[in-house]
């Protein structure tokens, strides 16, 4: 509970569609693909029917439908599912990234830390470039797992450098920073985070306010706040921080104007533009 005044990890976006999956997987594995229209949909969609070509023999229904049960298993958190059904698919195609990256980490959640280590590396030695990030961030799941938070500072950074302009590594790897103590660097993180384009921006900024509060920064941890809350009006962790920081200025405020001190000594630090 104590870590919540520090950090609260981003909501994670769902990294494949399955168009992705479905194209790396013939990537890896030299298959080859039916020339038909398909519709990008979220892991959460079905194959429609969808049918594979592999060495000119017609994959059966029964494979696809076996593959869709894995990815709604793992949005599900079924892990046991996740397991059975992964096994069965690496028998056919050992090098299935996606199935490789979601096995490891369930494998990771049931703290089979080191069977986890060996799917996830597996994952990144074939893994195409511009996937690269999604296993370097599972790795890093897979540290915080285990409580080496400094290795999984590094795998979110080496994440963050193949997406530099996506606010989720940047957060990740502040979130793991906070934990540390390191409230210096988590703080640059987080301002990284705000400063890109793409991926959860209100999260940045909650996550820079819950910093700068633990920092006692009140008045700039209620602007982050303030910013996360104008991104996204229904975000209730930053309405409560907020209300928080808020309820603490006004107890400085009037506690400082019997004394006679201004709020600017109260916050600890000098005021900085968020």
């Amino acid at each position: 509970m104590i870590t919540l005044l520090l950090y609260s990890l981003p909501r994670r976006p769902v990294y494949y569609t399955i168009d992705d999956a479905h194209t790396e997987r013939l990537q890896i594995t030299g298959q080859t693909d039916e020339p038909k229209q398909r519709n990008k949909r979220f892991l959460k969609s079905t194959f429609f029917g969808r049918r594979w070509v592999i060495g000119g023999v017609r994959c059966q229904e029964m494979r696809v439908s076996r593959r869709q049960q894995l990815f709604d298993a793992y949005e599900a958190d079924e892990l046991a599912t996740v397991v059975a059904l992964a096994e069965l698919e690496l028998e056919s195609n050992a090098c299935d990234v996606p199935v490789l990256t979601r096995l490891g980490a369930v494998q990771s959640a049931l703290a089979q830390y080191e069977i986890a280590q060996q799917l996830l590396e597996r994952a990144l030695r074939v893994v195409p470039e511009t996937k690269r990030h999604i296993v370097l961030s599972h790795l890093g799941d897979l540290c915080e797992h285990r409580g080496d938070l400094t290795t999984a500072a590094r795998y979110y950074e080496d994440a963050s450098c193949l997406l530099p302009d996506d606010a989720t590594y940047h957060i990740y790897r502040g979130a793991v920073l906070a934990r540390l103590g390191h409230l210096t660097e988590a703080e640059a993180a987080h301002r990284l985070a705000t400063n890109c384009s793409e991926g959860c921006i209100d999260e940045a900024y909650h996550n820079l306010g819950l910093v700068l509060r633990s920092q006692r920064r009140l008045s700039d941890a209620q602007r982050c706040f303030e910013r996360a809350i104008e991104i996204d009006p229904e975000y209730q962790e930053a309405k409560l921080a907020l209300a928080d920081v808020l309820k603490a200025l006004h107890i400085i405020d009037g506690t400082n104007t019997e004394q006679g001190v201004g709020r600017g000594a109260a916050d600890g630090a000098d005021s900085m533009d968020i």
